[in-house]
């Protein structure tokens, strides 16, 4: 490449590099967002991939104007590539239900525009993860075929996520011939991923324990990653392998039995008993460990709230939180199977990411907190487990009362739960990402200014024989823990009620 060509091209970066730090500005700047993008697009002025990119940084950031707008501002109807790119992004965050109907009208605006290539495979990149979340067999089989999303392009994870939605759909013909050609073309490293993303999907039945699954990664991981295993996660298993006796559940038969006999018992028997799950974002609780940051201590708060919270208050809330995992029978820490989901060729180490920092944090810090008879089990049992509505309405049908302690509004938890003869129902105000859903109760106030007086409604219902489902985040855990405190057998139901209310086969845990 000649030094003009070149020096053509960089001139070319910098001029896009400005227009987009003009978009971020503008859009972070002027009253109506929205109505700035389309005219900024239309007009010409700005390339709609500018516009996008831009529009992406902004919606990433703390307190964005565009997550204050309401739903109906974005649309539909959509005035431009940029504002459609901004609704399908919200629609994925904020657990929306994703319907046939939803993907046939974006596409129909996406034929009716004359985009560039570039932006409209940008934009159909979306769509797909939109039909994914919704289960759309259909859609997603006119996408792979008939529009410009390559199925070799995408992710082994999303690649595999179309084959769960086909398997939702009963298309098993489908899953088997891209499965198997996506196994004659793996390397070994992908050949792991690939046989674990089966296990999180409950298609393999034994023959996989949690130590292999660990022996397996150690082999394959990138060489730093696989020191840092070895050394920080490996001992923290082997201290308490003994008591990992529900580490299994999705491909042990024998394992889910177990559990559930044990959880039905403490119902019938009026026994106290709770779950309390930890995952990455539970390491807000073990900073004392090293690995999680202030930095991700906030960046949590404001993930959850909205906002960050007082020195006091958060003391307050970890203190009591980490009383709740002492306390608890069964408690839920990452598995093995979550770092070779989320561990590619490209880490370099754990401690790239929050989630990496969060995982290990959890694991470092849960030797010091639980009891010498805590039984552990992985933090997506709710997924493995419980996400199952058959299982959870078994054990409650043995319940002599029924409490949900969550934030979606009570008229959408599914009906064969509220039949329950001694129903109660505990509002909680919703996550930061959720706010503006019709689903959930958002609430005139964040739950963290709040929680003390759901701890008393919680006490007010909780009783000896009753099954409480919390899904409360991190301030969830000490519902738990109060309701538990009042005899009740309780467990941390998590995003398992977001998945009931969305339907769809759920994402990959």
């Amino acid at each position: 490449m000649s030094g003009a060509v070149q020096e053509i091209q960089a001139r070319a970066h910098d001029v896009g590099a400005r227009k987009k730090n003009f978009a971020v500005f503008s859009i972070s700047q002027v009253r109506d967002p929205i109505k700035w993008l389309v005219r900024a697009e239309n007009v010409g002025v700005i390339n709609p991939i500018i516009l996008i990119d831009a529009a992406d940084e902004v919606l990433q950031r703390h307190n964005n104007p565009i997550d204050c707008l309401p739903s109906a501002a974005i649309g539909p109807p959509w005035g431009s590539a940029s504002q459609l790119y901004l609704y399908l992004r919200k629609k994925i965050r904020s657990n929306a239900q994703v319907n046939a109907t939803d993907v046939e009208m974006v596409l129909a605006w996406l034929h009716s525009r004359p985009l560039d290539f570039h932006v409209r495979k940008r934009l159909l990149k979306v769509v797909l993860l939109l039909a994914m979340r919704g289960c759309l067999s259909r859609q997603l089989d006119r996408l792979l075929e008939h529009e410009v999303v390559e199925f070799e392009e995408m992710s082994l994870k999303h690649r595999f996520q179309v084959l769960r939605c086909y398997a939702y759909n009963g298309h098993w013909d489908k899953v088997s011939t891209r499965l198997e050609v996506m196994k004659a073309m793996a390397t070994p490293f992908e050949s792991l991923k690939l046989r674990n993303l089966e296990y999180l999907s409950g298609w393999i039945e034994g023959g996989w324990d949690h130590l292999e699954a660990e022996r397996q990664f150690l082999a394959l991981a990138p060489a730093g990653v696989a020191r840092e295993f070895k050394s920080d996660v490996t001992p923290l298993y082997d201290a308490i392998r003994d008591r990992m006796r529900f580490m299994d559940i999705r491909s042990e038969g024998d394992n889910r039995s177990s559990l559930l006999s044990r959880i039905g018992q403490a119902i019938d028997s009026k026994e106290a008993f709770s779950c309390v799950r930890l995952g990455d974002r539970e390491g807000y609780l073990f900073t004392e460990c090293g690995y999680f940051s202030p930095g991700d201590v906030v960046a949590c708060e404001r993930h959850w709230w909205g906002e960050r919270l007082e020195v006091a208050q958060r003391s307050k809330i970890v203190k009591e939180a980490k009383e709740a995992v002492a306390n608890a029978d069964l408690v839920g820490i990452p598995s093995i199977q979550r770092f070779i989901r989320d561990v590619s060729l490209k880490t370099d180490s754990l401690q790239d990411t929050l989630q990496f920092r969060g995982l290990v944090s959890v694991l470092m810090g849960i030797p010091s907190v639980v009891g010498a008879s805590t039984m552990f089990t992985e933090t997506y049992v709710n997924t493995g487990l419980f996400g199952d509505l058959g299982t959870i309405s078994a054990l409650a049908r043995r319940a002599d009362r029924l409490i949900i302690v969550a934030s979606v509004k009570r008229e959408r938890v599914p009906a064969i739960l509220r039949a329950h003869g001694d129903f109660c129902y505990v509002t909680l105000p919703t996550h930061k990402n959720t706010d503006d859903s019709e689903s959930y109760n958002k609430g005139d106030k964040k739950l963290p200014e709040v929680y003390e007086r759901v701890i008393e409604d919680v006490e007010g219902v909780a009783k000896p024989g009753s099954l409480v489902l919390v899904a409360g985040g991190v301030i969830g855990k000490i519902l738990v823990d109060r309701a538990r405190a009042k005899g009740a057998v309780v467990i941390d139901l998590g995003h398992v009620i977001d998945e009931w209310i969305r339907g769809g086969g759920g994402n990959l845990r």
